[in-house]
């Protein structure tokens, strides 16, 4: 049997399950000249731009039945069915939802979104529900645990209390974030409060949410880390509005640059030139606020870095 995860050496909850399921059998995690003949082969992968590398080596593998899933082939259906011959499944499989790991890294206790965000992947392959028969862990994934009914979180913020180092992963929703959520997580071993300021629309809300929690005592701007993509549909000086001002907030920010649900190139960026966007520009802005930016602990300046690196698009902006 092989199990693989063409987006190592990031988790995949999905092969992880599997490998449970099946560990009185024996399982490979690679594809080589000395594979032998598989009687199943499971491929994932979470990015679209891990789909090639799990493509090619599906064509080397020699196997009797093959699986294809993960939402990094979620909109690559007929890519897939094209150069394997193999249908991929598309969402969740409700088999591999059901399987419950001993120790898990992570967990679901809900799927899906209530939003509608044009640049997410998740309302198009999974509908909004809450899990009666959840595990929990110190890494929470739910898309949208605030949008969750009052009983439901009551039910997992009870089960988090013995954990430590907690993390809602994927970020809280500064639009449904309460004093009642605070005071839940304000109870337990939280690691981080991760926030997303995605659009314009959500400043208030975000700096309302910020606020709520520096009168609680949470003072390092380490434990806020806030996502924010950038170079979807805006001009790049509101990027740096986002970015500058979640720095003001005494937040971190974690930049994401944006790209297509379909985007293949792994090392690439997308461009979206009629913004006044391009290549090097997507590049430094990850580079600094996640990396230079972060490891001088704040104190690294944007405009100096640009400058250093003769990033001349940057030299046209006004913010």
């Amino acid at each position: 049997m092989l199990l693989f995860n063409a987006s190592k050496p990031f988790y995949n909850l999905a092969i992880e399950k599997l490998r449970y399921f099946h560990r009185k059998d024996n399982c490979y995690e690679n594809v080589d000249i000395f594979s032998p003949e598989f009687d199943i082969a499971y491929f994932s992968a979470i990015f679209s731009w891990d789909v090639p590398f799990l493509v090619k080596s599906a064509k080397e593998a020699k196997t009797k039945q093959m699986l294809v899933g993960g939402p990094g082939v979620s909109v690559l259906g007929s890519y897939i069915l094209n150069e394997t011959g193999t249908k991929a499944h598309i969402g969740l499989l409700d088999i591999i939802e059901r399987i419950k790991l001993p120790q898990p890294k992570m967990a679901f206790t809900s799927r899906g979104c209530i939003r509608n965000c044009p640049f997410c992947l998740v309302p198009k392959i999974e509908e909004f529900q809450e899990y009666k028969d959840f595990q929990v862990a110190r890494k929470i994934q739910d898309n949208n645990f605030l949008a969750c009914s009052k009983e439901h979180r009551l039910k997992v913020y009870k089960q988090l209390e013995n954990l430590s180092n907690i993390d809602f992963n994927q970020g809280l929703d500064v639009r449904l974030f309460t004093h009642f959520d605070l005071d839940k997580m304000m109870s337990l071993k939280m690691q981080y409060y991760r926030f997303a300021f995605d659009s314009l629309s959500q400043e208030a809300s975000l700096r309302k949410a910020i606020l709520l929690l520096k009168r609680k005592g949470v003072s390092d701007w380490r434990k806020i880390p806030v996502y924010i993509l950038y170079g979807f549909r805006e001009f790049p000086e509101e990027a740096f509005y986002r970015i500058e001002t979640v720095i003001k907030l005494g937040a971190r920010p974690f930049v994401m640059p944006y790209k297509p649900l379909d985007w293949l190139k792994k090392e690439t960026y997308y461009v979206n030139l009629e913004k006044g966007w391009s290549s090097r520009l997507m590049m430094h802005i990850a580079r600094f606020y996640n990396k230079v930016w972060l490891y001088t602990g704040g104190k690294a300046d944007i405009k100096e870095y640009m400058k250093n690196h003769k990033v001349k698009e940057f030299e046209k902006l006004k913010f």
